[in-house]
C-alpha cells in the first residue's frame, strides 16, 4: 500500500508515493519542501486548473511528475527524461516553465493515429510507450487498445 498525503481536499490531488518505508524517511525533510511548494501553487488555482485539463489517461507532465533521489524532474518514472532538477530550480518554476511538460499538457501535439483518434483528448496515448518504442514522447502509442476498432 503506498501512503496518501493530500494537497487539497479533493480526491484527485493525491501526492502517491512509491517507496518501501526504509527510503520514505530519507525523503521527510525535502518532501515537506515540496508539499509546502504545492500548497502555495494550489493557493493560486494552478494545480486544479491543471488537474481538470484532462479525463483520464496518461498523465505524464500534465498533473503528475516523478521526482528522482538526486532530484531530476521526470514527466513519468518510467520515461528516461530529465527534464529539469528541482536541486538547481525551484519545484514551482519547473512545474509551470518547462516547455516540454507544457508541451506535454497539449494534447494537439500528439502524432499518428493518437492525433486522429477520437479519444485523444481523454486519452493522449501513453507517453511513455511512445518513448520506448519509437523514441518519440509524442508519437502514437503502440500498444493502444483502441487502435485495431478505431483504425483498422
Amino acid at each position: 500500500m503506498r501512503p496518501t498525503l493530500p494537497v487539497k481536499n479533493h480526491p484527485a490531488n493525491r501526492i502517491f508515493l512509491g517507496l518501501p518505508p526504509p527510503f520514505l524517511c530519507l525523503l521527510i525533510a525535502p518532501l515537506k519542501a515540496a508539499l509546502a511548494a504545492l500548497r502555495r501553487l494550489t493557493d493560486y488555482g494552478q494545480i486544479q486548473a491543471l488537474a481538470g485539463l484532462f479525463g483520464q489517461g496518461c498523465t505524464a507532465g500534465v498533473n503528475v511528475v516523478s521526482i528522482t533521489p538526486n532530484g531530476g524532474v521526470k514527466p513519468c518514472a518510467m520515461m528516461p527524461v530529465v527534464v529539469d532538477n528541482v536541486r538547481r530550480r525551484p519545484f514551482s518554476e519547473i512545474w509551470l516553465r518547462n516547455p516540454l511538460l507544457n508541451k506535454l499538457r497539449d494534447r494537439s501535439n500528439v502524432k499518428g493515429w493518437c492525433a486522429s483518434c477520437r479519444f485523444v483528448t481523454e486519452c493522449g496515448g501513453r507517453r511513455s510507450r511512445a518513448y520506448a518504442y519509437f523514441g518519440d514522447l509524442f508519437a502514437s502509442d503502440p500498444n493502444c487498445a483502441k487502435a485495431p476498432v478505431n483504425h483498422g
